[in-house]
């Protein structure tokens, strides 16, 4: 996968071994102290690759994009399609961030 922000990463880990429901969930939670440990990473950027992480599985699938951020379905199926994974979650992260 070429992605910025999925780069061999904890949050490339995160998308590629849980489910969005997983991700969800994990951001109610306080940070895992393994993960942090395993990753040399903070708590912040824990939650920040989380997020990341459940940006891309939206980014990767039009239903999910249609239910959690297109969801006035501005953008048709072709379009999604047409734009790469980096593009998708770069316009998550403008919106939320």
């Amino acid at each position: 996968m070429t992605s910025q922000y999925l780069d061999n990463n904890f949050a490339e880990a995160c998308f590629r071994q849980n489910s969005f429901a997983e991700l969800t969930a994990a951001l109610t939670e306080p940070a895992d102290q393994t993960d942090m440990a395993n990753w040399g990473i903070t708590a912040s950027e824990w939650l920040q690759q989380i997020e990341i992480a459940r940006y891309a599985k939206i980014a990767d699938d039009f239903a999910l994009w249609t239910e959690y951020f297109d969801t006035d379905g501005a953008m048709g199926e072709d379009e999604f399609d047409s734009l790469t994974l980096n593009a998708k979650i770069a316009l998550q992260l403008n919106a939320y961030h």
